[in-house]
């Protein structure tokens, strides 16, 4: 599979007919996957992470399963009409380093407000899971699994400053290293689960926060300790600590699939450019 980002394609911009065209895709894979058996009658909820005030494709808006949220509300105009990751327990202000996290935090501390669901998923507002397949009943993981030419470490040393990687691993490993046994293979593999988009059942939704708290507690002491040189860091690259925690959540997933999870589906990722979209430049 090929992962392409909305910011790198510049087709021309659809027509009406196109973009009606897709939503009915869509739509048609959405009704097969949630109304399959054993899952029509789940609670599904998939959060729909924003930046910005951008209008979702129309087959979403209304659909039971999509629940917009803005990330990092704190720190800029709230979006109208959309649930936000700065109430309550949260961690919204550290949203232009953490990227998406910070609403998965939030979902995690306030799941009951969103109807503590059988199934929570996460997808961005031009990226989306493509539903191919059913979800499936139990302990699962939804994900888009992306092939590397090089494996973890030496892809994250080829787009970022390897040795803030290497600072935080060797701290979850000194922390945490004899719960994960197969955190050192999976540097060495060539598999990454990409940009913090899933779908998980409840309980292991509930794992991986608990596994989150930990990962971020290493980053707060790692922002307090000055580990990492932000503000030396341009715009993109200050998003180090988001970088590193997207290739964690990448390792639990690798790790339940290996461990854990009864079944597995990997679904591609795929970004759309149609009239309903605003193509963002973050």
């Amino acid at each position: 599979m090929i992962f392409h980002d909305a910011q790198q394609i510049q087709p021309e911009r659809s027509t009406n007919m196109i973009a009606s065209f897709i939503g009915d895709l869509i739509m048609k894979k959405l009704n097969r996957c949630f109304d399959s058996p054993g899952v029509g009658d789940a609670n599904i909820k998939i959060c729909v992470f924003q930046h910005f005030p951008c209008k979702l494709p129309s087959c979403f808006e209304n659909h039971r399963v999509f629940v917009p949220i803005q990330a990092g509300r704190v720190l800029s105009d709230p979006i109208p009409g959309i649930i936000g990751d700065d109430t309550g327990e949260n961690i919204s202000r550290y949203n232009r380093l953490l990227n998406e996290i910070t609403a998965i935090y939030w979902v995690g501390t306030h799941y009951d407000e969103l109807g503590t669901p059988d199934y929570i998923g996460f997808n961005h507002y031009r990226r989306y899971l493509d539903w191919a397949y059913p979800l499936l009943s139990g302990r699962i993981i939804v994900a888009s699994r992306l092939l590397t030419l090089k494996n973890q470490y030496e892809t994250f040393r080829q787009y970022h400053h390897i040795k803030d990687l290497v600072a935080f691993i060797e701290r979850f490993k000194a922390q945490h290293g004899g719960e994960y046994a197969d955190f050192d293979t999976f540097w060495r593999t060539h598999i990454m689960y990409v940009a913090n988009c899933f779908i998980m059942d409840r309980a292991t939704f509930y794992e991986y926060f608990s596994y989150l708290k930990k990962c971020l507690s290493i980053v707060f002491a790692m922002m307090k300790d000055h580990v990492v040189p932000i503000d030396s860091y341009d715009k993109y690259q200050r998003r180090a600590y988001g970088f590193i925690m997207e290739r964690m959540t990448s390792y639990f997933i690798y790790h339940a699939r290996c461990n854990r999870i009864e079944t597995f589906i990997s679904s591609r990722l795929r970004n759309f450019d149609t009239p309903n979209f605003i193509n963002g430049t973050r």
